[in-house]
């Protein structure tokens, strides 16, 4: 600081000015280092920033902002009345309010010190936004064998338009680490699909049939980058496993490999592939049984380990209906199979007191007695014998008869045989040997 004092002389003498005391200093220069903060602004306002200028001497009193109003409007000559810096030198940050969501703003930042205001900064270009909100809904959507899909809701792009997403792959079984995304959107070319399909393809052996997998997602505007969203879960199908639906079980029915019996019904189906099990190793498969008399509506089992159930059916000789499903580890079920009508029943017992005679040429008659039906009615009998031309099979008649009467059968000894049949099958074979009269 300086003193300055002014003498002015005429004839009759001088006189003295006061004292003024001046600093030697300059108006600040330029600022430089413009920046927006997102996270101190909304859609309707925008946070700047920007680096302390040469004060050239002078001591700081505080900055300005002049700005437009958007739309390519010009800059004003009066200041922001919302930033509050004209008279805070610290900190060198403040925020514009009352703007319109989305709309581009040009902006310019003077410094004032005490000698007076600096020249304006280069004008800058923001825009009044903030980074895309969280993603708030992300699923699991499909898979199959050889390929795992996840999907999003598009959260609010909060003032600047969403170009691009990011995402991130966690390994949870069969694979390891973490894969890492992008759907490579810029501006210019935004990429901005809503779901994301991987195969073994994109990464070698992260990505496997049967491997079990969580997702995130964030998506990117011209401000930043959105916080992650929270991963997939694993408890809603297809449960973050890279499988496909089974195939509906095959050969469901009446088990073949098990005795049928009174008030009881085995059930089983065919041995699925692991191609027919979505991919999936078959010792993950669980069953479900639904079955009632008349219609199949009551839960049996479900997440049943064996493709075979055997269920109390009474009364004896009633009718039940049956359907089955099977899921496998990714929790997604096949189709039901067709309702199935089954006779709560055995096979029958072989025919008694079994006569075989031939009196006629050619000719055998075969006579019996009805034995056990099994728990439901007889429907057939069946005889079978040589025939003259060395071929044999098995001739069936009505269930009233008792006899048979079999014709141009080969002559001399052969074996001739007789069974009965109910809905359940067949009952064991009676065979005897006769000689057969020639013709």
């Amino acid at each position: 600081m300086y003193g300055f004092q002014l003498r002015v002389y005429n004839t009759k003498g001088y006189r003295d000015s006061a004292w003024s005391y001046l600093k030697v200093a300059g108006t600040p220069a330029e600022v430089t280092g413009v920046v927006q903060y997102s996270r101190y602004a909304s859609i309707t306002s925008i946070a700047l920033g920007w680096d302390v200028p040469n004060m050239r001497g002078g001591t700081a009193i505080g900055f300005k902002v002049y700005r437009n109003n958007g739309g390519g409007t010009a800059i004003s000559d009066v200041a922001d009345p919302t930033c509050g810096s004209e008279q805070r030198p610290a900190p060198q940050r403040c925020t514009i309010t009352g703007l319109i969501p989305g709309e581009n703003y040009m902006m310019q930042i003077s410094s004032v010190n005490d000698i007076g205001e600096g020249a304006r900064s280069q004008i800058y270009s923001f825009r009044a936004a903030v980074e895309p909100s969280r993603v708030n809904t992300v699923v699991h959507y499909s898979s199959t064998a050889t390929a795992i899909t996840f999907a999003w809701a598009a959260p609010s792009s909060n003032g600047a338009a969403i170009y691009s997403y990011e995402g991130e792959v966690l390994g949870v079984t069969g694979a390891t680490g973490t894969f890492t995304w992008a759907a490579g959107g810029t501006k210019a070319t935004p990429q901005v699909d809503l779901q994301v399909t991987f195969t073994p393809a994109d990464q070698g052996a992260f990505f496997g049939t049967g491997f079990q997998y969580r997702f995130r997602v964030r998506a990117v505007n011209e401000i930043g980058v959105g916080e992650w969203s929270s991963y997939t879960a694993l408890d809603l199908a297809p449960r973050g496993y890279m499988l496909g639906v089974p195939v509906i079980p095959t050969g469901f029915g009446r088990s073949l490999s098990a005795t049928a019996e009174r008030g009881v019904i085995h059930l089983e189906s065919d041995v699925l592939s692991e191609a027919e099990a979505g991919g999936d190793d078959v010792a993950n498969l669980r069953y479900e049984y639904y079955g009632g008399q008349a219609a199949a509506t009551t839960l049996l089992a479900t997440d049943h380990t064996s493709r075979s159930y055997s269920v109390d059916a009474y009364p004896h000789g009633s009718t039940w209906v049956f359907k089955a499903r099977v899921t496998n580890n990714a929790g997604m079920y096949s189709d039901w199979t067709p309702d199935i009508a089954l006779v709560s029943a055995g096979s029958p017992a072989a025919p008694m007191n079994v006569n075989i005679s031939s009196v006629n040429g050619g000719e055998v008659v075969i006579e019996w007695d009805p034995a056990d039906d099994g728990g439901t009615y007889i429907t057939s009998y069946e005889c079978k014998g040589p025939l003259a031309d060395a071929g044999q099979d098995w001739e069936r008649f009505p269930n009233f008869r008792s006899s048979c009467t079999l014709t141009a059968r080969a002559a001399g000894a052969g074996d001739y045989s007789v069974r009965a049949w109910n809905s359940v099958g067949a009952s064991t074979v009676v065979t005897l040997n006769v000689v057969v009269q020639a013709r």
